[in-house]
């Protein structure tokens, strides 16, 4: 008998989300990405974060309603999220992009446009009409589960459903990511491509210079 419980993540579930997407970016390391990039305190990043989710701009990873939560014991211990690529009409990267210069302060954004460059070596293209896997999280006391495999599975058939079109599902994990790239290999993805960056500023900003995606046919 199951001992948790999966639902669509509520209004109620988003300070645990905002925590999702910021120890997701941060990886192994203790580098809050959205903080360094944006020239926000934590406090700020945790705060901008919550409004755009909240926004829940269908179609990108900075949406409510893309993510999956799992109860356990009436608590959320874990979450993922995934969308399909173009299911609006216009590209994920777009959407974030007019979300972020909607709730970001101009003197904020400026920071992240002089570092396009630097991290462009490392993006992927998302392809239309394939499932994208954003964000995946559990609380450090509930580790060891397999709920995030449990979670992508629910994720990934869910939209695969309502997509029939869809046969790909895509991940991207920071190249020193190993317990990830083992843990996804056990469910079938597999490395599609691998990008690496010698501009050794980079680390600055990120856990590593090199960027895994990892994809799965469905």
């Amino acid at each position: 008998m199951k001992d948790y419980l999966i639902r669509c993540a509520r209004v109620d579930d988003v300070d645990f989300i905002v925590e999702t997407i910021i120890e997701a970016q941060k990886g192994s390391s203790n580098k809050s990405l959205f903080s360094l990039v944006y020239d926000l305190t934590v406090k700020e990043s945790f705060n901008y974060i919550k409004i755009m989710l909240l926004e829940d701009v269908i179609g990108c990873d900075f949406s409510l309603s893309s993510f999956l939560v799992l109860e356990r014991n009436n608590k959320v211990v874990a979450s993922v999220n995934g969308w399909v690529e173009g299911s609006q009409g216009i590209s994920s990267s777009i959407l974030k992009a007019n979300l972020f210069n909607y709730i970001l302060p101009k003197k904020h954004l400026k920071k992240e446009q002089s570092l396009n460059k630097l991290f462009r070596e490392l993006q992927f293209e998302f392809l239309n009409d394939t499932i994208q896997i954003g964000y995946a999280y559990v609380e450090k006391n509930s580790r060891g589960n397999n709920f995030i495999g449990i979670l992508l599975n629910e994720r990934i058939n869910s939209l695969k459903s309502k997509n029939q079109k869809t046969t790909e599902v895509y991940i991207r994990l920071h190249g020193n990511n190993i317990k990830g790239l083992i843990a996804y290999k056990k469910i079938k993805f597999e490395i599609d491509s691998i990008k690496e960056s010698l501009n050794k500023e980079i680390l600055n900003y990120l856990p590593s210079n090199k960027s895994i995606q990892m994809k799965k046919k469905i």
